[in-house]
C-alpha cells in the first residue's frame, strides 16, 4: 500500500513539475512586455482579410526577443512563426506531442498587411508575439508620415503604430527599407521598446545579435502583382518553316511579380474577344509555362494565310485571374516577330494580329557525281525543288525549273562554281577539308529555303608502283 502511495506521489510530483515548468516558460516568454497578454487577447478578434493582402513573412527583434508576423497566411515553415516549443513526457512509455505557441492561423484570426498596387499606400495590421497589433492604416495610425511604397524607387517610407504602447511610445520608424526585384524587404524598423526589427535574415542591423538565415530563415516579402510584361507572335521563322511546316505559331509572354500558376489563351479571327464563340479557347491550363504552341497536338490548328487576334489571361500564385491582355503592337512590349510584310498587307488590323504564311515553303534537294570528291577535280551537281501554291498550300507540289524558280549555289569550301544560278552546275574544290554545299531556292511567290548537304574533299590517292632499287 505504501509503495502504491509512493508511486502516486511521484506521479503527482512529476505532473506538478511539468505544470510549473510550463507556467515558468510562458511567463519567461512574456516577461519583456506585459502588453503581450493584451495582444494575445486580440488573437480572438478578426482584423483583415489576409487572402487579398500581399505582404507576407516575419520580422524579428533581438533586443526584445520578439517576432512579428505580417500576415496570417505567411508560410508556417518560415522562421518566427513559433513563439516557443515545449515538449514534455507524462510517462516512461509515451511521449506527448510537442506543444507550439504560435501566431494564430487565418481561421483563428484573419490579419495582414497590404500594399496598394496603384497608389503605394500601405494598410492593415501586423502582429507581434510580445506587443500585439502593429497598425499600418493611415486613418488609425496617429503618427506621421504614413506608410507608403514608391514603385519607382522601390523604397518603403513612413511609420507604423504599436497599439499596446500607446500614442507616446508606440511609434515605429522605417529605416532605409528597399525592395529587391523579387519583392523582399531590406532594411529595418525601430521602436524604443521593441528595438531594431530585422526584416530579412540576409541583412544586418545596428544590433548584431539577430539570427541569420542559418539559425532562422525569415523574410518579409511584397507579393507584387502578376503582370504580363511582353507578348509576341508568331515566333515562327523562315528557317523553322523550311525544316517543318508553315501554319504554326508560338505565342510567348514574359511576366513580373507574383509567379504565374496558370494561363488561358483565346485565338479568334475578329477583334472582339467575347462577341461570339472564339476560333480557339485553350481553357484554363494549370502551368507556369509562358508560351502556347498552336498546333498543340490537340484541338488548336491554324489555317494558311490567315490573320489571327489573340488574348492571354494569367492566374497568380493564389489562383486569381488577372485581366485579359490583347496582343497589340501599339503597346510597349508587344512584338510581331515574323511575316510582318504579309501581315501589314493583308490584315484589317495589322497591329492586333499575326498572320500565318500562305503555304509551305520550297523543298530543295540535290545530288552530285562522283560521290567521292577529290581536290582539283570537277564535280557535277544536279539540283531540284518542289514548291507549293495558294491552291494547294501543303499538297500537290509543283516541280521547280530554271524558268519558274531561282537557284543559287554556294559552298563553305574554297572552290570554283561554273554556273551558280542554274539548277545544275559543276564545282571544282580547291581545298581539302570538310564542309557543305548549299542550294538556295526561291519559289515563284518569293518563299525561300536552303538545301544543305555535308561533304568531304580529299587529296587524290597516290598510285604506288614498286621499282627495283637498281
Amino acid at each position: 500500500m505504501k509503495k502504491k502511495i509512493g508511486k502516486m506521489k511521484k506521479k503527482i510530483l512529476k505532473i506538478f513539475i511539468v505544470a510549473f515548468a510550463f507556467v515558468f516558460i510562458l511567463a519567461a516568454h512574456f516577461y519583456i512586455s506585459p502588453q503581450a497578454f493584451f495582444g494575445a487577447k486580440l488573437f480572438q478578434n478578426p482584423v483583415f482579410s489576409a487572402v487579398a493582402d500581399n505582404v507576407r513573412g516575419f520580422g524579428h527583434s533581438s533586443e526584445s526577443q520578439s517576432w512579428i508576423s505580417f500576415n496570417c497566411a505567411s508560410d508556417p515553415s518560415v522562421g518566427g512563426q513559433n513563439i516557443f516549443t515545449f515538449n514534455f513526457i507524462t510517462s516512461e512509455a509515451s511521449t506527448e506531442p510537442t506543444m507550439h505557441f504560435s501566431f494564430p492561423s487565418c481561421a483563428e484570426n484573419d490579419y495582414g498587411v497590404n500594399i496598394d498596387d496603384n497608389t503605394g499606400e500601405i494598410s492593415g495590421k501586423a502582429l507581434s508575439d510580445h506587443y500585439g497589433w502593429i497598425d499600418f492604416n493611415h486613418t488609425t495610425n496617429p503618427f506621421e508620415p504614413k506608410a507608403f511604397y514608391n514603385s519607382s524607387t522601390k523604397a518603403i517610407t513612413g511609420t507604423a503604430f504599436v497599439e499596446s504602447l500607446g500614442t507616446v511610445d508606440g511609434k515605429i520608424n522605417f529605416q532605409d527599407i528597399i525592395l529587391d526585384v523579387d519583392g523582399y524587404w531590406h532594411g529595418h524598423m525601430t521602436n524604443g521598446d521593441m528595438g531594431n526589427i530585422k526584416l530579412n535574415c540576409d541583412d544586418s542591423t545596428p544590433t548584431s545579435t539577430h539570427p541569420d538565415c542559418i539559425d532562422s530563415f525569415f523574410k518579409v516579402k511584397y507579393v507584387m502583382p502578376l503582370k504580363l510584361e511582353t507578348l509576341s507572335a508568331p515566333n515562327w521563322s523562315i528557317e523553322q518553316v523550311c525544316s517543318s511546316f508553315a501554319n504554326k505559331a508560338i505565342l510567348r509572354w514574359e511576366t513580373s511579380g507574383d509567379p504565374q500558376s496558370a494561363y488561358r489563351v483565346i485565338i479568334d479571327t475578329d477583334s472582339v474577344r467575347d462577341d461570339d464563340t472564339p476560333y480557339f479557347d485553350s481553357g484554363k491550363v494549370i502551368s507556369p509555362a509562358q508560351q502556347f504552341i498552336c498546333p498543340d497536338g490537340d484541338s488548336c490548328t491554324l489555317d494558311y494565310g490567315t490573320s489571327y487576334y489573340f488574348w492571354v489571361q494569367l492566374y497568380n500564385s493564389v489562383d486569381e485571374p488577372i485581366d485579359w491582355i490583347q496582343f497589340n503592337t501599339n503597346e510597349d512590349g508587344h512584338t510581331l516577330t515574323n511575316n510582318e510584310e504579309y501581315n501589314i498587307a493583308n490584315s484589317p488590323n495589322p497591329n492586333l494580329t499575326f498572320t500565318t504564311y500562305r503555304h509551305d515553303f520550297p523543298e530543295p534537294s540535290f545530288v552530285w557525281t562522283p560521290t567521292e570528291i577529290v581536290i582539283g577535280e570537277e564535280v557535277e551537281f544536279e539540283g531540284g525543288a518542289e514548291y507549293y501554291t495558294d491552291a494547294f498550300p501543303n499538297s500537290n507540289p509543283e516541280t521547280c525549273t530554271d524558268s519558274t524558280c531561282d537557284f543559287a549555289w554556294s559552298t563553305t569550301v574554297a572552290s570554283n562554281i561554273s554556273n551558280a544560278t542554274n539548277s545544275t552546275t559543276t564545282i571544282i574544290f580547291t581545298q581539302s577539308t570538310d564542309g557543305s554545299v548549299i542550294l538556295n531556292v526561291t519559289a515563284p511567290d518569293g518563299y525561300v529555303c536552303d538545301g544543305v548537304e555535308p561533304l568531304s574533299v580529299d587529296y587524290e590517292t597516290p598510285i604506288w608502283k614498286e621499282v627495283k632499287p637498281w
